[in-house]
């Protein structure tokens, strides 16, 4: 859609997870800025599972969709933290009528009565009108109709669909539902940029049982991996976040890996590697409404430098996986996570703002071993995966061992029984 000559209205080729009212949409070559997006979002939480509150010891299954209206500084918040941004804000009315031809649906469309949305704009007694984000909020102050004498008042953006006609109004400020945020346009870092080659590395796996942490409330028993290729193993251990452990950002869910099993958040070096703790992590939920899951992963990106996990794994994977996505849980996230997307049968790498209290439902340690010998590990040439078999080489020799005491003791007992028979 081309507004004017030089402005036009497209889809952002970016925009991280979250519940859209609408495309995220793109201005290009409206000044001062060069461009940006407009985010048309709702207040809903995503669905994820959860531990029963009323009882630790069990898990809840059952899917929840919370709906959690936003007060104004929530929302403005929300649009800093997913989005990079505020608010959405505009000047004059070119820029208001950009922004009800890039959020709401065509009159011609006639889904709804009326469809309205929170912008940055709260106007307050003898004080000049003022976005969050620093514009001039004059105009907008101007032309919204008043449906409320209270202060402060909070200005949105309506299209009544039965009329038909754009317009704004001011309402008081309380809870909202619907709003615009207004981000900057994602860019992949320049030294990320000439890493970005697929990745063919095979990794390895296995899935024998490790001793677990009794204060954790597992998902499934402390799996064992072995990578086959130089014998090395580590733990995963996947655990519910629970009222008795409390994780509010990346540093909390590191040290939690740490102190309690000596390991690290979980770190993904390779495609073999993100595909096995795919399904190791991300079981088929057949005709459940989960949207997605996810866990953070032991890595904080800065720029100018490829970072490694925090297990000291090489982080460059991931990096170029989470900035290849098309999609991200926060556009200039830092952090990572590893998220399975149930709607598309696939698992993938996002950036993550490293302070995420209402994501972190489930997490995942990795916890390192001694390195074993080869001869220890079965293998799987088609897929290169091992498979450790010390314990059942153990649990083999444990039944011969007893096998033979029962079959000389067998042998004592019908000694003395033919012995007694003969007296």
């Amino acid at each position: 859609m081309v507004i004017g000559k030089a402005v036009t209205v497209k889809t952002c080729p970016h925009y991280p997870y979250a519940n859209y009212l609408g495309i995220p949409r793109m201005i290009e070559g409206y000044k001062p800025l060069k461009s940006y997006c407009f985010y048309p979002v709702s207040a809903r939480v995503a669905n994820f599972y959860n531990v029963n509150p009323e009882n630790e010891g069990k898990i809840s299954y059952a899917i929840t969709t919370l709906w959690a209206p936003q007060t104004f500084n929530q929302a403005d918040e929300y649009c800093q933290t997913r989005f990079g941004g505020q608010l959405a804000s505009f000047k004059d009315a070119r820029e208001r009528i950009l922004l009800h031809k890039a959020v709401f649906p065509s009159f011609d469309e006639r889904s709804h009565k009326s469809l309205g949305f929170l912008v940055g704009l709260k106007s307050y007694f003898h004080a000049y009108p003022i976005f969050t984000d620093g514009t001039d909020g004059s105009y907008g102050f101007n032309r919204s109709e008043t449906e409320s004498d209270k202060l402060p008042r909070c200005h949105g953006i309506v299209r009544s669909y039965k009329y038909p006609i754009d317009s704004m109004q001011a309402v008081k400020c309380t809870h909202f539902f619907k709003f615009v945020c207004k981000g900057r346009i994602f860019s992949i870092p320049k030294e990320v940029q000439k890493y970005m080659v697929d990745d063919t590395t095979k990794q390895a796996d296995s899935n024998d049982i490790c001793e677990e942490e009794r204060e954790l409330l597992y998902f499934f028993h402390a799996t064992k991996v072995v990578d086959i290729r130089d014998g090395s193993s580590y733990c995963i251990h996947d655990f519910f976040v629970s009222r008795k452990v409390h994780i509010t950002d990346f540093q909390e869910a590191e040290e939690l890996c740490r102190t309690h099993l000596g390991g690290h958040l979980l770190s993904i070096s390779n495609s073999e590697e993100l595909r096995f703790l795919s399904g190791l992590l991300f079981p088929p939920l057949n005709g459940s409404m989960v949207e997605l899951e996810l866990r953070p992963l032991g890595l904080h990106y800065s720029h100018g430098d490829i970072s490694n996990f925090t297990d000291g794994s090489n982080g460059l994977y991931a990096i170029k996986e989470g900035y290849k996505e098309k999609n991200s849980l926060d556009l200039l996230g830092k952090c990572f996570v590893f998220v399975h997307l149930y709607n598309e049968n696939r698992s993938a790498i996002w950036r993550s703002n490293c302070k995420a209290e209402t994501v972190y439902k489930r997490i995942t340690c990795k916890v390192r071993n001694e390195p074993i010998s080869n001869g220890k590990s079965k293998r799987f040439a088609a897929s290169g995966i091992g498979r450790d078999s010390t314990q059942s080489k153990r649990n083999w020799e444990q039944f011969l061992i007893m096998g033979s005491i029962g079959a000389v003791s067998g042998l004592i007992i019908i000694a003395l029984y033919i012995s007694r028979s003969e007296r």
